[in-house]
C-alpha cells in the first residue's frame, strides 16, 4: 500500500513538473516575441522619423528652413538620436543653423523632459543633446550629475557642460579630472580638446603641480592614511599635458623633472616632453638609478637630442637593463646626425656584445620600415 501511494505521488510530481516546464517554455516565447515587437516597433519609428527630420536637418545646415514642425513627444529620443549623430559629423560653423533648427523643433525642452527620466540611457541621450545645443537653462541641472557615482553619467554631464561653457565649466570639470580616476582617459583627452588649449591650459598646469606637491606629501605616514587615492592623479594629468600650449607643457615637465622625485610623474613627463630647453635635465636622468626613469629619459633624448648627445646614447648601450640599451639604440638611429652607415659604425666598434647587438637590431627595423 505504501508502495502505491508513493508511486502516485511521483507521478504527481512529474506531471506538475512538467507542467511548469511548459508554462515557463510559453511565458519565454511571449517575452521574445514581445522584444521582438518592441524592436519592430521602434525600428518603424525610427524610419519615420529619418524619413521626416532627416531632410529637414541636412538642408538646415546650409539654411534653416521656414517652416520646421514642432517635434512630437513620441519622437524625440528618435530625434535626438539623429540629430547628434549629426551634431557629430560637421564642423563647428556649421552647427548654429542645426541648434537653431533643433530648438525651433522644441528638442531643447524635450530634452530637458527626458533628463528628469530615471532610464539612465534616457539621461545621457538628454545630456548629450542639451551640451550640443549649448543649452544655458540646463546649467544647473547638468551639474548635478557631475558627481554621479555613475562614470559615465557624470563624464557626460561634465562634457554638456563644457560644450555649453567651456571656460566657465573647467573650474567645476578640472578637479574632477584630477579625483575621477574612473573617467576613461580617452574621453577626458577629447573633451578637454574640444575645448581648446585656450582654454585648459593654464587650469591644467595648476591642477598638475598641484597634484605633485599632493604627491609628495605622500611619503608622510599620516596623509597616505586620510588621502589613499591622492598618489595616483598626477601621472595621468601629465598625459593630457600634450593638449596645453607649449610654454605650459615647458613648465610643468620642467617643475617634474626638477622638483619631484616621483618615478611615474618623471616618467610621465618625460613621454610628453618636446623642448630642447629642458634637453640638459633630460640628459641627467639617463644617469639615474630607476631603470623606468632612464628607459623614458632615452625616448626622450631621440625626440629632440643633437649630434651632442651621441656618445651619451652609445654609453647607454651598456646598460644592464634590456628595455634601456634598445631604447638608447632607438633614439641613436633617430638622431639626425645618424645615419644607416654610421649607424653600423657604432655597432661594428662596440666591444660588449650586448650592445653590438642591439644596435644592429635597431638598424635591422630601420631597414625593414624604410622598405
Amino acid at each position: 500500500m505504501a508502495f502505491v501511494i508513493a508511486s502516485e505521488n511521483l507521478v504527481n510530481l512529474v506531471w506538475y513538473l512538467g507542467f511548469a516546464i511548459n508554462v515557463s517554455v510559453v511565458l519565454m516565447v511571449l517575452q521574445i516575441l514581445a522584444y521582438r515587437g518592441i524592436v519592430v516597433f521602434r525600428e518603424c519609428r525610427r524610419g519615420r522619423v529619418e524619413k521626416i527630420w532627416q531632410p529637414i536637418l541636412l538642408a538646415s545646415v546650409e539654411a534653416v528652413p521656414a517652416d520646421i514642425p514642432r517635434l512630437k513627444r513620441a519622437e524625440a529620443e528618435e530625434f535626438m538620436t539623429l540629430w547628434n549623430y549629426l551634431h557629430e559629423s560637421l564642423r563647428d560653423e556649421a552647427l548654429e543653423n542645426l541648434n537653431r533648427a533643433a530648438r525651433l523643433a522644441g528638442a531643447d525642452a524635450a530634452a530637458r523632459r527626458l533628463l528628469l527620466k530615471r532610464n539612465t540611457r534616457r539621461r545621457l541621450l538628454a545630456m548629450t543633446t542639451l551640451g550640443n545645443l549649448r543649452d544655458r537653462e540646463s546649467w544647473g541641472a547638468l551639474g548635478k550629475f557631475v558627481n554621479h557615482r555613475n562614470a559615465v553619467v557624470s563624464l557626460t554631464a561634465a562634457r554638456g557642460l563644457m560644450r555649453i561653457d567651456p571656460e566657465k565649466a573647467i573650474e567645476i570639470v578640472m578637479p574632477l579630472v584630477a579625483g575621477r580616476t574612473d573617467w576613461s582617459l580617452e574621453a577626458v583627452a577629447a573633451m578637454l580638446k574640444k575645448a581648446g588649449a585656450d582654454i585648459i591650459s593654464l587650469p591644467l598646469a595648476k591642477a598638475i603641480v598641484a597634484s605633485c606637491r599632493r604627491r609628495a606629501a605622500v611619503a608622510a605616514p599620516t596623509f597616505e592614511q586620510t588621502n589613499p587615492t591622492a598618489h595616483v592623479h598626477a601621472p595621468r594629468l601629465v598625459y593630457l599635458l600634450r593638449l596645453a600650449h607649449p610654454r605650459f607643457v615647458t613648465y610643468v615637465v620642467r617643475y617634474a623633472l626638477l622638483a619631484t622625485d616621483d618615478i611615474e610623474i618623471i616618467a610621465a613627463a618625460l613621454k610628453v616632453y618636446d623642448d630642447p630647453a629642458i634637453l640638459p635635465a633630460v640628459r641627467e636622468m639617463l644617469q639615474d638609478s630607476r631603470w623606468q626613469v632612464r628607459v623614458n629619459a632615452a625616448q626622450a633624448i631621440g625626440r629632440t637630442g643633437t649630434s651632442a648627445d651621441e656618445r651619451l646614447l652609445i654609453n647607454a648601450l651598456h646598460d644592464e637593463e634590456w628595455w634601456v640599451r634598445y631604447r638608447a639604440a632607438q633614439a641613436l638611429a633617430n638622431l639626425p646626425s645618424v645615419d644607416a652607415a654610421k649607424l653600423e659604425e657604432y655597432a661594428a666598434a662596440q666591444t660588449s656584445e650586448f650592445s653590438r647587438d642591439i644596435l644592429r637590431q635597431v638598424a635591422a627595423e630601420r631597414r625593414f620600415l624604410s622598405s
